[in-house]
């Protein structure tokens, strides 16, 4: 008699089952469009590095039109990005499972416009602001920065820095207000004449404004940060907690502990690897890509949210459904127009990521995983290819580097673009299959041979 072999079963065998199904289904995305995407990738890479130059060239003699041009280049990135993702939309097999005509199974509620076909200029419009909303607060704002005062440093050298295009000193924080309630005001002046005729020309302008409203919104708050740093280093409440904690640690025993490290050290060592390694690392390596799967369902049509529904089904949902609306005409309509943004573009990213949570543990702890292993494979990449192509002079170093980011892009962006895709897909029809399973609801299955579902309004 043979002893029982021990089996894979429970959360692993989950774990295992749902990595596969959705690796392959990234490859089938990939691979079926990666010309499509790549095609995009490179068009926003193109004008992204000519909207740099231009910037630089233009330099500080022409500040405005110079913003202008670096604005224009890193909204390209981001259009290139959104059209990436809406490029994968008529792959997707969710619309074979998702009928909106039925009720939605608990407490999701899924938009009418969620694959519905959309014109690429209103899918960009309303994707562009949250995008640079969240590369903003994970440093891409910076990260455009750095890359514009290379390019000025390309075209005007070092000792050309006072015709540097781009200029963050205190003086110049005037400049970038105006600039933010500029465009803000000129989008709403662009949104109200679209909404009633559709004009290619002003989609666009709006595109633009908003970009440039949301930018020089995040360079204004950067800016009052860096002041407000040394500021806050000197307020007695600070300096207070710093000497409450140092007297604490002179408090403990010296012992001596591995490393030749003493107690104190080490707990002092412990906080500051949480605060400068872990707590960052966690933000980029566990929130960003889930906040990237949110912002793909954005693209997707996954938008015009409200409050109550992002907290419906929580404890706080209830509470909120009966507060008291505003009364009025006119008050309604003026808190329609204050709440726009707020409802179509940022509101539903937080929806969607209750949508991934509602998909279960294993299907975000595997993508999560992929998720990184697309990240480190990029970062690998880089680096073996920057080692064979070996040490380079500056000149050799700023022709190489473009063209290493695009060919890095075109593989690994691409990957991550078709992950999202692949990933929101699957995370919807996980939800309402789920839900399905706990209402007893046949909601949202579609008939064995039956066409396409229409999509209703929700």
């Amino acid at each position: 008699m043979h002893a029982r072999r021990p089996t894979l079963g429970g959360p692993l065998a989950g774990g295992l089952t749902e990595l596969g199904r959705l690796s392959a289904r990234v490859w089938q995305l990939w691979t079926g469009n990666i010309w499509r995407m790549g095609a995009w990738f490179c068009a926003g890479f193109a004008v992204h590095a000519l909207g740099l130059l231009a910037s630089a060239q233009l330099g500080a003699r022409y500040g405005t039109l110079a913003m202008i041009a670096f604005i224009i280049g890193v909204v390209a990135t981001l259009v290139a990005l959104v059209m990436m993702i809406h490029s994968l939309e008529p792959a997707l097999r969710s619309p074979q499972t998702v009928d909106l005509a039925q009720p939605t199974p608990g407490a999701l509620r899924i938009p009418s416009q969620v694959f519905a076909r959309e014109a690429a200029v209103d899918v960009v419009a309303s994707a562009v602001g949250p995008f640079l909303a969240v590369y903003a607060l994970w440093g891409f704002v910076d990260d455009q920065i750095s890359d514009l005062f290379l390019s000025n440093y390309t075209v005007q050298g070092l000792g050309g820095s006072e015709n540097f295009s781009i200029n963050f000193k205190v003086d110049r924080l005037p400049f970038y207000i105006a600039l933010a309630a500029s465009a803000w005001v000129l989008r709403q002046v662009v949104s109200a004449i679209t909404a009633r005729r559709k004009v290619l020309t002003l989609a666009l302008s709006g595109i633009l404004l908003e970009a440039m409203w949301v930018f020089s919104f995040f360079v204004v708050l950067l800016m009052a940060v860096g002041e407000a740093r040394p500021w806050l280093r000197t307020r007695a409440a600070y300096v207070g907690l710093q000497d409450a904690w140092r007297g604490w640690l002179d408090l403990l025993p010296d012992w001596s502990l591995l490393f030749g490290l003493s107690l104190p050290q080490a707990l002092q060592r412990a906080v500051d690897v949480v605060i400068h390694t872990l707590l960052p690392g966690a933000w980029t390596a566990l929130v960003l890509p889930l906040v990237w799967l949110a912002l793909t369902a954005t693209v997707l049509g996954w938008r015009e949210f409200r409050g109550a529904d992002v907290l419906a089904g929580t404890p706080l949902g209830g509470r909120v459904a009966n507060l008291p609306r505003p009364g009025g005409t006119r008050t309604r309509a003026l808190t329609d127009f204050l709440t726009a943004d707020l409802r179509t573009k940022y509101l539903p990213v937080l929806q969607a990521l209750r949508l991934v949570g509602q998909a279960g543990p294993s299907f975000v702890g595997v993508y999560l995983l992929l998720a990184t292993m697309v990240t480190a494979g990029q970062g690998l990449f880089e680096i073996v290819v920057t080692v064979l192509v070996g040490p380079l002079d500056i000149a050799g170093t700023l022709l190489f580097d473009p063209f290493l980011t695009l060919a890095s892009g075109l593989v690994f962006t691409t990957i991550a673009i078709a992950l999202y895709a692949a990933a929101f897909d699957q995370a919807l029809s996980a939800a309402l299959a789920r839900g399905r399973r706990e209402t007893g609801s046949t909601a949202g299955t579609p008939p064995p041979d039956g066409p396409r579902p229409a999509i209703a309004a929700s």
